[in-house]
């Protein structure tokens, strides 16, 4: 008898953890639409557009109902209860004559500043670098060209590590892992889908594609399995972000609430 409540509480413990699913999320579409979904049925619900939104790929939530977007050549911090937008970077800035950048994917750091990637065109420069940018210092660093076959943009990066990215290559279905120091990719992954933003929970991190599915993604060895699907969006997704907080300085200088402690629960690689 005992041995048998034993196993009815272990089948119990095992149902509940099932049932608790993963902790909620954000998402943004294609059109500007942003999304909390939870996490357990991964149904969606709007509860904010960015206007003028056509042109984000990523988010990252930066506390107080607030959420931080790479809208083409900027990042933009938008407060999703009075509809106020707040210009933090614009790569414009930092054009030479007859030049145009375009930013992609972003990733908050464990040093507690921003890294991207930026597509450079001009007379003498055609490139795709990889660049850092300190939102409290405002100092914007040019790092190595990433040298890897991706024909176009990345969508969305993650830090597995110093120095160490991932880069969601849409075009070629595939997962990048390269050093930022030196550009030089390290590994390809085909995960056999177009993936557009990584999501990390906890110590588990996810691939999201266009159409909602939430694939969880091994950095050891590029594996990816379905997880489920979201529903309840309209249109294309682009980017996810859980709801830790990263940090930036608020517009009157105060800072919001810190990195939650998100590099302490990686698992390096």
């Amino acid at each position: 008898m005992m041995k048998q409540r034993l196993i009815a509480a272990v089948i119990l413990c095992a149902c509940g953890a099932a049932q608790a699913g993963l902790s909620d999320f954000y998402v943004a579409g294609a059109d500007g639409r942003i999304y909390s979904v939870n996490g357990s049925s991964l149904a969606a619900t709007e509860i904010y557009q960015v206007q003028g939104g056509l042109a984000i790929n990523d988010i990252i939530f930066t506390g107080n109902n607030r959420m931080l977007a790479n809208v083409t050549d900027q990042l933009i911090e938008h407060n999703m209860t009075t509809g106020t937008e707040t210009v933090i970077f614009d790569v414009n800035d930092y054009e030479g004559e007859d030049e145009i950048f375009f930013t992609s994917g972003f990733s908050g750091t464990h040093r507690g500043d921003i890294f991207m990637s930026v597509r450079r065109i001009g007379p003498d420069l055609n490139d795709y670098i990889g660049a850092r940018f300190d939102p409290f210092t405002s100092t914007f660093t040019e790092l190595a060209d990433i040298q890897s076959t991706v024909g176009g943009l990345f969508f969305d990066h993650q830090e597995i590590a110093p120095n160490r990215f991932l880069g969601a290559d849409y075009q070629n279905d595939s997962v990048i892992v390269f050093n930022s120091a030196s550009g030089m990719q390290l590994d390809s992954y085909d995960v056999g889908f177009s993936p557009v933003s990584f999501l990390e929970l906890g110590a588990d991190l996810f691939l999201l594609d266009g159409n909602g599915g939430l694939h969880t993604f091994d950095t050891d060895d590029g594996s990816t399995s379905l997880y489920g699907t979201l529903s309840g969006f309209q249109g294309d997704l682009l980017g996810a972000a859980s709801t830790e907080v990263f940090r930036i300085p608020s517009p009157s200088g105060t800072a919001l609430l810190g990195f939650a402690g998100l590099w302490g629960t990686r698992r390096l690689r």
